[in-house]
């Protein structure tokens, strides 16, 4: 019987971990999986996504340091958005919900005014 290939990062991890340890820490790395690409066809969302806020999905989004980026991760230019489109805002609050700080592909900060209408969640 052929052997499997096992990733190196996965087995240096799993033989240091407590064998106890392992189920739990699986299912942790599912819940995040889950929170950020959204629940698997017919799987439930984790309790504690349940309970707080909408399930933010990936696509378009503002990252911490204020760089807007288009589902792929490559940076995006406020046109490239389509008309009511959310827009995820990751930054702090404070700064959260302020596109004159955004940084775009093309231009990098714009005044407000000259955006189309954006939505940001």
């Amino acid at each position: 019987m052929a052997r499997r290939k096992v990733h190196p990062l996965l087995s240096a991890l799993f033989a240091e971990m407590p064998p106890k340890d392992r189920a739990a820490w699986l299912r942790m790395v599912a819940d995040a999986l889950d929170v950020i690409y959204g629940a698997a066809e017919g799987g439930a969302q984790p309790a504690h996504v349940r309970a707080s806020q909408p399930l933010r999905r990936a696509g378009y989004r503002i990252d911490t340091d204020g760089f807007a980026l288009g589902p792929d991760g490559k940076p995006a230019a406020p046109e490239d958005i389509p008309p009511g489109t959310p827009i995820n805002d990751m930054r702090p609050p404070g700064v959260a919900g302020d596109l004159s700080t955004v940084y775009w592909r093309d231009e990098g900060v714009r005044p407000v005014e000259k955006l189309p209408p954006l939505e940001v969640i």
